[in-house]
């Protein structure tokens, strides 16, 4: 019989409770993280609903964060998952599927208010709190949603051998992509895959749980390296 699957809250990520993330990487991957990692994190600049904790009886169990990545060139904007994790304890709990699932709602709900509104203007008067300025979380809300109706594509990394990662992200509707050798440092196997999903005007998609995997998270670099 499976475990039953947990209903979890979610939690903003900040300069006070980093050391939970920091706590939670070390449990789950075989991989360090250098102190920019945290920093980027932890930003006042970063996204709340692309980086997160998941709290389960107030204790946290897990977390994502996600960066935005963008080509000025080519006029594109990807999202790059650099570490989705659950302690050992909660896996097979559906905890990294609401997490994936929040985040790829966040941007699926954006890309589809983009298309039914196209022509409506806002008026960024709504967005003045009593004293005339921007609630800053607020203000990094919209800011995230005006980005977000823009990416193109969500990806990320996951070890050559990780294969219940890659069963886990399929069913999200990621692909397995270009292989890249060499991309870790100080693990075996070093190479790794690149797992890739391809936004489409704002579809929705299924409601998919993890149930029974062994595995929900998978490991990914600070400027496209591990160290």
């Amino acid at each position: 019989m499976g475990k039953q699957a947990l209903n979890v809250e979610f939690g903003e990520i900040t300069e006070e409770n980093i050391n939970e993330l920091k706590k939670l990487n070390e449990s789950c991957f075989p991989v360090s993280y250098n102190a920019s990692f945290y920093k980027e994190v932890a930003s006042a600049q970063h996204i709340p609903q692309l980086s997160k904790f998941a709290y389960y009886n107030n204790q946290v169990v897990g977390a994502i964060c996600t960066r935005v990545e963008r080509n000025i060139q080519f006029q594109a904007t990807r999202l790059y998952i650099m570490t989705l994790g659950v302690y050992a304890a909660y896996r097979g709990r559906c905890i990294g599927t609401q997490l994936l699932e929040s985040v790829l709602k966040y941007v699926e709900q954006a890309q589809a208010e983009r298309a039914s509104n196209s022509n409506v203007v806002v008026d960024e008067m709504d967005e003045m709190d009593v004293n005339g300025k921007h609630d800053e979380q607020h203000e990094r809300s919209s800011s995230g949603d005006a980005l977000m109706k823009h990416v193109d594509e969500i990806y990320l990394h996951v070890q050559t051998n990780n294969v219940d990662a890659m069963q886990f992200y399929r069913r999200f509707g990621f692909e397995i992509g270009e292989k890249i050798v060499g991309y870790y440092r100080r693990i075996d196997p070093p190479d790794c895959y690149v797992i890739y999903k391809k936004f489409r005007n704002g579809e929705e998609h299924d409601n998919y749980c993890s149930e029974g995997f062994s595995i929900e998270e998978i490991t990914g670099g600070v400027g496209g390296e591990a160290t």
